[in-house]
């Protein structure tokens, strides 16, 4: 009798903690985290916009709202959800249903660490 395996993937967080620090340094401690805290909400803006493209099959909206989280992750050192993020554009902009699924799957799992730890980290320096 074959047996159901429920697979959980764990992936490590990937973060630039060179981009974060040069942040700080260039704009202040007190800026950097202004700027951080303005970019998350849009950033979950953009991850739920991107889940109801996917859910309606607009690869063309999907695939830009992929690229602008990618774009946005990248800017706040979010290297893993900029990466898994862009694997969703490119998966959306060769029409892979299968790939979309996955990737977007991916995207959602590293994405609510990701911001998870943020938001620890942010309430350990507040």
């Amino acid at each position: 009798m074959a047996q159901l395996v429920a697979l959980r993937p764990r992936e490590p967080l990937k973060l630039d903690p060179e981009r974060i620090a040069g942040m700080y340094l260039a704009l202040g401690e007190a800026r950097a985290g202004q700027m951080i805290a303005a970019l998350l909400p849009l950033l979950g803006q953009d991850l739920g916009a991107l889940r109801a493209a996917a859910d309606r099959g607009d690869r063309a909206g999907l695939a830009r709202h992929a690229r602008r989280v990618a774009r946005l992750a990248g800017a706040v050192g979010l290297t893993g959800v900029s990466l898994a993020a862009g694997g969703v554009a490119g998966a959306a902009e060769m029409a892979d249903d299968t790939a979309i699924c996955a990737t977007v799957q991916r995207l959602d799992r590293v994405a609510a660490r990701s911001l998870a730890l943020v938001r620890h980290l942010d309430e350990g320096a507040g």
